[in-house]
């Protein structure tokens, strides 16, 4: 049976359409995609990491910590498990717990909010004299993006509502609401609009 030239001609366009389709889901899945971390390898630090009581690092990245590690500072991970990871870094080794419970993503999305292949450093020093201060200093300012905040002072401990040990790094991004802690009685809450820093309140 001769098949006519406009059914041909839709069926080439409907094949289109899902390869077209495919390919986005592709690269909106790669966007997010998490390194695989394994022990003895190193990586650099994505977003910055508060350090308490010399050497421990926690999720919740208290911000009146008695050391930033910044962006960028290269890491060699000694061990990993579900809750914690060991990484040395300039001959200090830093027991980082980035999580409370065995829920949530896979173990590498959730280092994926920390740690990364990708040195930022580039991206920082792309960025304006003034936001490349702010991160230096810690500072969160009114106009500062997502990222310029995540550079500054790390990864909130909440994100909306929902602690961040077991949200992707996505999710983190997602959300308008970031509240940090000082320390276990004090914290502080930063409020974006359109992308960048509207209000900080104590």
């Amino acid at each position: 049976i001769p098949i006519h030239r406009e059914v041909i001609t839709m069926m080439k366009s409907l094949l289109k359409s899902v390869v077209a389709v495919m390919v986005l889901f592709m690269l909106d899945s790669s966007a997010w995609a998490a390194p695989s971390f394994k022990a003895g390898e190193s990586y650099n630090v994505l977003t910055a990491l508060h350090v308490v009581r010399k050497n421990e690092v926690y999720w919740v990245n208290y911000t009146r910590g008695e050391q930033k590690i910044p962006p960028g500072a290269k890491v060699t991970v000694n061990s990993i498990d579900n809750k914690r990871v060991d990484f040395a870094w300039m001959g200090k080794v830093y027991r980082f717990d980035y999580k409370n419970n065995d829920a949530g993503a896979p173990v590498d999305e959730m280092l994926a909010k920390f740690f990364s292949k990708e040195d930022p450093t580039p991206k920082i020093k792309a960025m304006s004299e003034k936001a490349q201060a702010q991160i230096s200093r810690g500072a969160t300012e009114g106009g500062m993006t997502k990222w310029q905040v995540l550079y500054s002072i790390g990864v909130p401990a909440y994100a909306g509502q929902s602690k961040t040990f077991n949200l992707r790094l996505k999710d983190v991004m997602s959300a308008d609401q970031w509240i940090y802690h000082y320390n276990k009685f004090n914290r502080f809450t930063i409020r974006f609009a359109n992308g960048k820093v509207q209000s900080r309140t104590e």
